[in-house]
């Protein structure tokens, strides 16, 4: 059998600065954070796809700051998860976890588009919160996918548009206090997608 040494599997380097694909990032300590490396370095040209590819390889790092909050029974945890990152104040956060029960959900499902965006699954409870995760905007907006499981177990995910809490949700709630996240129309998907910035 072969052994694959740690130089084998090591990552070729590049910029962090997703405005300046070929330029080093340095975070505010001075020191260089190399990640990822140019798909094909002996050519100095890419074509469209490859510097579309690379612009959303290539990011800046942030610190880190975790908000945790428990929604009670009866409350709708989009529109609660909305007011909490408003009130606040967040410009950059994400769900790290959540965990807890459903009294209800609704998904949009992977077929829909931005035209035909009624692709919809209404789950009745009591449903388990598998999963929840996504992102907040400054401006408001979030994008959020979450799965749940019912009383066979059975395993339903998608989009979310709401849910209800029945017993519980814990959640925490990252910030990146480096960054602000906002969402821009894309004309290449249809939906308003996340643009990141930094402070």
């Amino acid at each position: 059998m072969k052994m694959t040494s740690k130089d084998d599997m090591a990552l070729p380097s590049t910029s962090l600065d997703p405005f300046e694909p070929q330029a080093s990032a340095k975070a505010k300590s001075g020191t260089e954070f190399p990640l990822f490396g140019s798909l094909n370095k002996k050519s100095e040209s890419k074509s469209a796809d490859e510097t579309n590819f690379m612009s959303f390889m290539e990011t800046f790092g942030s610190p880190l700051c975790c908000h945790a909050v428990r929604l009670v029974p009866g409350q709708e945890l989009r529109r609660s998860l909305l007011d909490f990152v408003s009130k606040k104040n967040l410009k950059a956060p994400f769900i790290m976890t959540c965990v807890g029960s459903a009294r209800s959900a609704k998904l949009r499902l992977a077929n829909a588009t931005a035209e035909e965006p009624h692709y919809l699954l209404d789950l009745v409870g009591p449903l388990e919160i598998m999963s929840i995760n996504g992102t907040f905007s400054s401006d408001g907006r979030c994008h959020l996918h979450a799965s749940f499981s019912n009383e066979q177990g059975k395993v339903f995910g998608g989009h979310l548009i709401e849910m209800v809490v029945r017993t519980t949700a814990e959640v925490v709630i990252g910030e990146c206090s480096a960054m602000v996240f906002e969402r821009v129309y894309d004309s290449r998907t249809g939906f308003p997608e996340l643009s990141i910035k930094e402070r």
